[in-house]
């Protein structure tokens, strides 16, 4: 499920957990469809000379070919035992779907850590949403005083942790693009998956009579799965270079002086009785106002204004802002009793 907090690098994230889910399927299937080996056979060749051509070369294939040479007493220099190669192509599947859990890995996470916060963002943002679809005028209003009442409370508690939880969630999904594009530009160079042709040397015995044939062989998935590699590298690529611009979009919005605030201003100043003047109240207690909302009250009006709309960010804004000059102010220090000089004179503590 694509969530209200998630932005467009996240779901491009999602994308390429299900692209890679799809691929691991169809690579599964295509081991029940498609032979492992593709030859270039005689055309006299009966159906069980195929299957054995096939069968032998590819057995062949998965034998090391460069084997050293041993002396053998009496008989000469023979070939070594040869080492085994795995068939690497029936791994394929499963390193597919390794890597599209993989790629759920930063939702996963977020999901599980979003609600132990001191506020969900998914569920703040769900609600208004459907505020903003289905509530009359004046419920629509109610609801966002009361969304403001309580983000409000909520601020008092916490202003930093669910920045920086949406700072760590980016990171790994910049990550896990990044260990996406070391896998794929790995397997692309793999020789384990090279889609040049091989010659194959076979024998059949017929009528008593030996025949040698030489033969090109290749084999149809490791083209299948190099093809994959390669376009995965790209699309990986791609999301890694949107997630850190998103990374670096969301640092500016939300932690740089400056142009953090400049959208919550521009809310303030479009409400009735705020403007731009420097003697106007909203000049002079907006310091303290963005104290109290810290990053994380900015974040979640920065999200508001993504997925509900300017004018719910304009409106919510607006209440915080109400409730925050409503409050009442702490009550200032008890003044300290004036020194005198027979106080000093006499060494008496004022404190």
């Amino acid at each position: 499920m694509l969530r209200h907090d998630y932005s467009w690098s996240d779901g491009g994230l999602g994308f390429g957990a299900i692209l890679l889910a799809a691929l691991a399927v169809t690579s599964f299937g295509l081991h029940y469809v498609t032979d492992p080996i593709s030859c270039t056979l005689p055309e006299h060749f009966e159906f069980f000379q195929v299957r054995y051509a096939l069968e032998i070369c590819y057995q062949g294939h998965l034998s090391t070919a460069k084997s050293p040479e041993v002396f053998v007493p009496g008989r000469g220099y023979e070939g070594a035992n040869p080492e085994s190669r795995p068939a690497h192509h029936k791994w394929v599947s499963f390193a597919l779907g390794m890597g599209a859990l993989i790629c759920f890995l930063p939702q996963f996470l977020w999901s599980m850590l979003s609600v132990s916060l001191w506020l969900d963002p998914h569920a703040l943002l769900s609600t208004l949403a459907d505020n903003q679809r289905q509530a009359a005028d004046h419920r629509r209003h109610v609801i966002l005083r009361d969304t403001a009442i309580l983000l409000q409370a909520a601020l008092k508690r916490g202003n930093s942790a669910l920045t920086l939880a949406t700072l760590g969630r980016k990171l790994l999904a910049c990550v896990t693009c990044l260990l996406q594009l070391v896998l794929n530009s790995g397997n692309m160079t793999s020789p384990s998956f090279a889609v040049d042709p091989f010659p194959c040397h076979f024998e059949i015995r017929q009528m008593q009579n030996v025949h040698r044939f030489d033969v090109m062989c290749g084999l149809p998935l490791n083209q299948f799965h190099n093809r994959c590699f390669t376009f995965l590298f790209y699309v990986f690529l791609l999301l890694f270079v949107l997630g850190t611009i998103d990374l670096l979009l969301w640092i500016c919005r939300v932690i740089i002086p400056g142009l953090r605030d400049a959208a919550v201003q521009r809310y303030l100043n479009a409400m009735p009785g705020g403007d731009g003047d420097g003697d106007s109240a909203v000049s002079q207690l907006y310091p303290c106002f963005s104290e109290s909302l810290g990053w994380d009250g900015r974040l979640l009006l920065a999200l508001t204004a993504d997925y509900c709309g300017p004018l719910a960010a304009a409106d919510l804004t607006n209440h915080l802002w109400v409730i925050f000059k409503d409050a009442p102010l702490p009550a200032p220090a008890p003044a300290l009793p004036a020194t005198t000089a027979d106080d000093v004179a006499s060494g008496r503590d004022v404190f």
